[in-house]
């Protein structure tokens, strides 16, 4: 069965598990499916292929504080950059199934989560993170997201992020976001570059990583369905993360360069 059949099955058969634990009078079941087609998959400011139409499939379920969610990434053309290595070069790939499950609850004036993700990809070692959130509850929800690399790249990425939304008209919003992000390297897999070894046997990365801009149009289309049109902007924070992997201080994920990510959402919950 291919990797995109694989994902949908998981998705039908996670909507069907989640249903049948909702029951007359308890809290309301709620899921949604979305497909994104855009220009480039950026990931933590890493370039995961060239450039091209790339679609990504995302379903989550949610029942009591719970949510469970299943996201895949479908290249139509992979191309490497200086962060990726394809693992069907010139050719469509489904190469990314994410599978992530998380508690949130209220605290006073803060929502706060905690939970895991598997990155299940075919372009690199798999690996497991766990996570915990913290958002305050004010216009344009402040969150403060740690997550913790605890299989294949032991580290920490820490993610500031506001995501200010504005009612343009009914059944049509003005989204945007702003975000921050800092990687701690915990392992050797994080070493920096060294030129009197002459490999990545320097400290581990720990710098400000990467930052990014975002607007989208959230247009409601009745009985669920949204349509919405995005455009994000995602560059280096320093210039350790602008580094080459073979110069000073560089690493083996290669340097992050400025990026403008365009394309378009539909949306359906229930």
């Amino acid at each position: 069965m291919s990797g995109a059949r694989r994902l949908g099955a998981a998705a039908i058969l996670a909507i069907a598990a989640a249903s049948g634990l909702h029951a007359e009078g308890s809290p309301p079941l709620t899921a949604s499916i979305t497909v994104s087609a855009l220009n480039r998959y950026i990931f933590r400011g890493y370039r995961f292929g060239l450039g091209g139409l790339v679609l990504q499939p995302y379903v989550t379920v949610s029942y009591a504080g719970f949510s469970g969610s299943l996201w895949g990434n479908f290249d139509t053309g992979e191309g490497a950059t200086p962060n990726f290595t394809p693992d069907r070069a010139g050719r469509s790939s489904y190469n990314e199934t994410d599978v992530s499950a998380n508690y949130a609850f209220g605290a006073g004036p803060f929502s706060l989560s905690a939970g895991f993700v598997y990155y299940g990809t075919r372009y690199t070692a798999r690996t497991f993170e766990l996570f915990a959130t913290a958002a305050l509850n004010v216009f344009g929800t402040p969150t403060l997201a740690v997550n913790r690399d605890i299989d294949a790249f032991p580290g920490t990425y820490v993610n500031l992020s506001w995501s200010p939304s504005v009612s343009l008209a009914d059944g049509v919003s003005l989204d945007l976001a702003a975000a921050a992000g800092f990687y701690a390297g915990g392992s050797s897999y994080w070493r920096t570059f060294d030129p009197a070894t002459g490999g990545y046997t320097g400290a581990p990365y720990r710098a400000f990583h990467d930052g990014s801009l975002k607007a989208a149009l959230t247009i409601g289309l009745g009985r669920g369905w949204k349509l919405q049109p995005l455009v994000q902007y995602v560059f280096p924070l320093s210039s350790a993360a602008r580094r080459p992997a073979d110069a000073p201080g560089g690493t083996a994920n290669g340097p992050l360069a400025p990026v403008v990510v365009v394309g378009a959402a539909v949306l359906y919950s229930f």
